[in-house]
C-alpha cells in the first residue's frame, strides 16, 4: 500500500516537472524568436543609418571636388561634432 502511494506521489510529481518543462520551453522559443526579430530590425537600422552617411559623405566629397577644394574632408567629425583635440606641443630641448 505505502509502495503504491509512493509511486503516485512520484509520478505526480513527474507530471508536473513535464508540464513546467514545456512552459519553460516555450517561453524560451518565444524569447528567443524576440530576440531575433530585435536583432534583425537592429541590423536593419544599422543599414539604413551607414546607407545614409555614405550618401551625405559621398556629397560632400562631390561638392568638394566640384569647388576645386584640394584639401576635401576624407572623414566626417565625430557625432558630438566636435573637433579632434590638436596634437601635443613640441618638446623643446
Amino acid at each position: 500500500m505505502a509502495l503504491q502511494q509512493h509511486t503516485a506521489q512520484l509520478t505526480e510529481k513527474y507530471n508536473h516537472l513535464k508540464i513546467e518543462y514545456a512552459q519553460l520551453k516555450a517561453e524560451h522559443a518565444k524569447q528567443k524568436t524576440e530576440d531575433a526579430q530585435r536583432y534583425a530590425q537592429l541590423k536593419a537600422e544599422r543599414a539604413q543609418q551607414k546607407a545614409k552617411h555614405d550618401q551625405l559623405r559621398k556629397f560632400v566629397m562631390n561638392m568638394a571636388s566640384q569647388s576645386g577644394d584640394t584639401c576635401a574632408p576624407t572623414s566626417f567629425l565625430p557625432y558630438n561634432n566636435q573637433p579632434p583635440p590638436p596634437p601635443p606641443a613640441p618638446l623643446l630641448c
